[in-house]
């Protein structure tokens, strides 16, 4: 190699930068922004049901004794429940229910401060949460905690553990 080899190549660096832009836009603007296609749309529509399914499987296979709940000994199969075990166990009866482990999911996805509180701002989207924000405030103080969702959504749903 020359010792004006590398000189040359940085002369021409900015070109070869220029182009290589170039044809990615090129390549961007022939390529459509989303795919509209029956397949891909369904492919969309079916991941949080997918998400459900996986949940729910998991959750199954850590319940040993089928009893529809997990005791901190089975939520060691799901290392995300083990962790955040007693949060998620708002109802403090050494158990945590699918229920209230989506409940947690939920909460957590939407709790933007990580304060352990929601706003109604952050409720917004949690169509459960945000139509009766009020009714599960019930402290009253403008905000919903974890708690008040479990107990609300336990009062008002036929889907929580039987034993619970």
């Amino acid at each position: 190699m020359s010792a004006d080899q590398p000189r040359n190549l940085l002369r021409i660096a900015p070109a070869l930068a220029t182009l290589a832009l170039t044809a990615m836009c090129a390549f961007a603007a022939d390529t459509p922004a989303t795919d509209s296609s029956p397949s891909m749309t369904e492919k969309i529509k079916e991941l949080p049901e997918k998400a459900k399914d996986m949940m729910k499987s998991k959750f199954s296979k850590a319940d040993k004794d089928h009893d529809g709940t997990l005791d901190k000994d089975e939520a060691k199969a799901m290392p995300q429940v083990s962790a955040n075990f007693d949060a998620i166990d708002t109802d403090k009866d050494g158990t945590v229910s699918a229920d209230e482990v989506k409940a947690y999911g939920q909460f957590a996805k939407r709790d933007k401060d990580t304060d352990g509180t929601l706003d109604k701002d952050e409720a917004k989207g949690w169509t459960p949460v945000s139509t009766n924000f009020d009714a599960i405030d019930t402290d009253k103080d403008g905000t919903v905690s974890l708690v008040e969702v479990n107990t609300y959504m336990m009062a008002h749903s036929s889907h929580s553990a039987k034993t619970k």
